[in-house]
């Protein structure tokens, strides 16, 4: 998630909250750990299902249910609780994060395949 996050930023890109849902969700210690690591706050979805919401909120706007999917949201997601990370345990990461990365720079030649395999 770091990574990811470090490869939108650095392009311009702007992140504010993660938002977090299925079974993981649930998970406090998980949801902590992501806060943490990401220095984001997580908010954690009241519905874990996002893919039922999203066919609910398609057939509602096509029904006229809604405006448009944008209504749909606003009205079928909402936020149980935020979990907001912790500055000193995201510096506690940082140091693991940074070794993280050498270890990816040592390893991505060898995750390069041989352009004869992709025949």
């Amino acid at each position: 998630l770091r990574l990811i996050q470090m490869v939108i930023e650095t392009r311009g890109g702007r992140i504010g909250a993660g938002r977090v849902a299925g079974g993981l969700a649930r998970n406090s210690v998980l949801n902590r750990l992501k806060a943490d690591v990401t220095g984001k706050t997580l908010q954690v979805l009241e519905n874990a299902e996002l893919t039922t919401l999203g066919c609910v909120a398609v057939a509602g706007a096509s029904l006229g249910w809604y405006r448009d999917l944008a209504e749909g949201q606003r009205a079928l997601v909402k936020v149980r609780h935020e979990v907001v990370a912790n500055p000193g345990a995201q510096r506690h990461y940082a140091a693991g994060f940074a070794r993280y990365l050498s270890a990816v720079e040592v390893l991505d030649p060898l995750f390069r395949l041989d352009p004869a395999w992709q025949q």
